[in-house]
């Protein structure tokens, strides 16, 4: 195409603009024509001066436009007046791309002028293109890259997605023009409405692009559990690092943390900026409340460049024991119960009865254990009689690491529950429990002194003598008054 292009400059430089024929009255002064580079389907304006050097009018009786890949409408002129010049205007449409050798003859009663020109018409329209490969998953800052074969005017650039700016406007294009363009690289074809005029013609079509990708940068999150497995209501501290490979910076990043099995706080839950290249961390502080794999995320929302909000998510497993990150171990019970019994008050009749009582008193000692990675915080361990408790305060266990306790009690019961609760780093309150019987060492009875009964037999048989007497000395001075009467009658 090029080399019919150039062999069409040459034909035109070679040829003369106007030719006047011999016998003709009328000279052509000017051929002008705009645009001399069209696409298939446009118009040219030609715009012909013609000079008529004679003292009377001239009629052109006829004109005649001569050329493959053209077509014109036709016309008429009529007369020219006496030494006057006269411009007019007419078109010739495109409709075959190529190089086209136009012939323009006016004819008048003396002869006929002619004129020659040029159309160099394509039929590619301007294309447009991307300066790099589009990076999937993050925002590209790119040139669009706008080509044209013909000088194009009025340019107007809508990409049908979003990206900023979200119009081009040029005033003109003559070979390539590139216009910065920014927006979320995806992998599907970019479309474009564009617009423009070509001379006095409009064009207004859709442009598909299918551009090269490559896979773009995301935010690194880099995530390090310090085990693979944690205690009941212990607190383990998982930290992350977030890098932003991308090559703008993203903003108002947040996160978020879930669990199944438990709690998660976060040390922070939102960064303002991470400019490219820029990395920031932040901790999570997971407490396990149920046993069994459990699954940790980490959710993480930003803005990229273009202010569009973007999502991802971290996940890590740990292994949960089923056991408590804080334990009591080691239990010794001393325990020494006493009975005491208790007469009631003298009776009368009937044998003696007598109640016991029995007082335990213990000393209960063992050691709280923190079997975590976390510290245990305001320990107390108490001991539950049911009815009655003893507490004794141990303060603060590190991990891995034990305090002892000795706690003395007494009571009637014959069981203790030892209670241990602590309070963890996330301020949450817990509690674990282990029952045990009493077996005392030694048990000793202290009964008071037995009372004995009025009524034993050697009371009664004293009783019975001395009534025995009374009942004989009675009589006896009974009859010794009865004498003394008679006498006296």
């Amino acid at each position: 195409m090029r080399g019919i292009w150039i062999a069409g400059l040459v034909m035109l430089l070679l040829i003369v603009p106007s030719v006047a024929e011999e016998n003709s009255s009328i000279a052509i002064q000017n051929l002008n024509v705009e645009p001399q580079r069209l696409f298939v389907g446009d118009s040219a304006i030609v715009t012909v001066t013609l000079y008529n050097p004679l003292e009377s009018a001239v009629k052109v009786s006829s004109v005649s436009v001569l050329g493959s890949g053209i077509s014109y409408d036709s016309f008429e002129l009529g007369y020219i007046p006496p030494k006057s010049t006269h411009t007019f205007s007419f078109a010739v449409k495109a409709v075959k791309e190529g190089v086209h050798n136009v012939e323009v003859a006016f004819y008048t009663e003396s002869g006929a002028v002619r004129s020659y020109f040029t159309l160099f018409v394509e039929n590619r329209m301007p294309e447009i293109s991307f300066s790099e490969n589009v990076k999937v998953g993050e925002v590209n800052n790119l040139s669009l890259i706008i080509s044209s074969p013909v000088e194009i005017e009025n340019v107007v650039i809508d990409p049908l997605f979003e990206s900023e700016p979200d119009r081009i406007i040029l005033s003109s294009v003559s070979g390539t023009a590139e216009v910065p363009i920014r927006f979320f690289g995806e992998r599907s074809d970019y479309e474009f409405r564009v617009s423009f005029y070509s001379g006095n013609n409009y064009h207004s079509y859709t442009a598909k692009l299918t551009p090269a990708f490559e896979e773009g940068s995301e935010l690194a999150v880099s995530v390090s559990v310090p085990q693979s497995s944690a205690f009941l209501y212990d607190v383990v501290e998982i930290s992350a690092t977030i890098t932003n490979l991308k090559d703008d910076a993203v903003s108002a990043i947040k996160f978020s943390a879930s669990s199944n099995n438990g709690k998660v706080l976060l040390s922070t839950d939102e960064i303002a900026e991470l400019e490219s290249g820029e990395s920031s961390e932040v901790t999570l502080l997971y407490s396990p409340e149920r046993s069994g794999r459990d699954v940790i995320t980490l959710a993480i929302s930003y803005k990229d460049g273009m202010g569009k909000e973007r999502t991802l998510e971290k996940a890590v497993n740990i292994d949960v024991q089923d056991s408590s990150a804080v334990d009591v171990s080691g239990v010794e019970i001393e325990a020494k119960a006493t009975s005491s019994a208790s007469a009631p008050p003298r009776g009368m009749f009937g044998p003696t009865s007598s109640s016991v009582s029995t007082r335990v008193e213990i000393t209960v000692s063992g050691e709280v254990v923190n079997r975590g990675f976390s510290y245990a915080k305001n320990v107390l361990v108490y001991l539950d009689f049911g009815s009655d408790t003893e507490e004794y305060f141990v303060g603060e266990v590190e991990p891995s690491d034990s305090d002892s306790f000795s706690i003395p009690a007494s009571g009637s019961e014959r069981s203790v529950k030892v209670v241990v609760e602590w309070t963890n780093e996330l301020g949450e309150v817990h509690s674990i429990s282990k029952s045990y019987q009493l077996n005392p060492i030694t048990v000793s009875t202290t009964s008071p002194p037995q009372r004995q009964s009025l009524l034993t037999p050697l009371n009664l048989a004293a009783v019975a003598i001395a009534a025995v007497g009374g009942v004989l000395v009675f009589r006896k001075w009974r009859s010794r008054r009865k004498n003394e009467s008679n006498r006296a009658g």
